[in-house]
């Protein structure tokens, strides 16, 4: 994959704040921010994401059993933070998400725990499964929702994330501490 001039935007603001500068022709140009989601400038401010990879290959390892395969995925994914505009209706809509995982995980394990007296109660193994199938739906819906209000990833390892800021076009954090934009003329896979 070659992107030409994949990072056009640098400069937002760590401490949350609602100016940045882009780059025209490596010259920084004052612009006002705008939302990466939705485009709207209003109420603008600059959050950190952390954004978690593993390649998709490593999920192979859980085949192994759920505990090596775990410390597998753990070794090799990579945690990335990344700096990026919001406005309030869409951090609104992240931070919902993230709360809707929180909340079905507890319903998952309370499914278990529902699964097991049903079983018990009716004597049958089957009647066991609908709960916790049902609370894994819940689980999967609420991952999709969040993935739908991250900004788009462009591509991902264990060393950078390349997002596609819109009208900024698309932009290369590094796997630091915290990642601050990097403004490159192309870089490749």
């Amino acid at each position: 994959m070659n992107l030409q001039n994949p990072a056009t935007f640098s400069n937002f603001s760590a401490s949350g704040g609602e100016t940045n500068f882009c780059y025209s022709d490596n010259q920084p140009v004052e612009r006002p921010p705008k939302c990466i989601k939705c485009g709207s400038p209003s109420r603008v401010k600059t959050r950190f994401l952390n954004y978690q990879y593993a390649p998709k290959a490593a999920y192979v390892c859980l085949l192994l059993g759920p505990i090596v395969g775990l410390l597998i995925l753990a070794a090799i994914s990579a945690d990335h933070k990344i700096v990026v505009p919001y406005c309030g209706k869409c951090w609104w809509r992240y931070q919902a998400a993230g709360f809707a995982i929180g909340a079905t995980m507890i319903l998952f394990f309370a499914a278990i725990v529902g699964g097991v007296t049903m079983m018990l109660q009716f004597d049958s193994g089957y009647l066991f499964f609908p709960l916790p199938i049902f609370s894994i739906a819940l689980v999967a819906m609420a991952v999709v929702m969040r993935n739908r209000f991250l900004p788009p990833i462009i591509y991902a390892d264990k060393s950078q994330v390349v997002v596609d800021c819109g009208e900024y076009g698309h932009v290369s954090f590094k796997n630091m501490l915290v990642a601050t934009p990097e403004v490159t003329s192309s870089w490749r896979r």
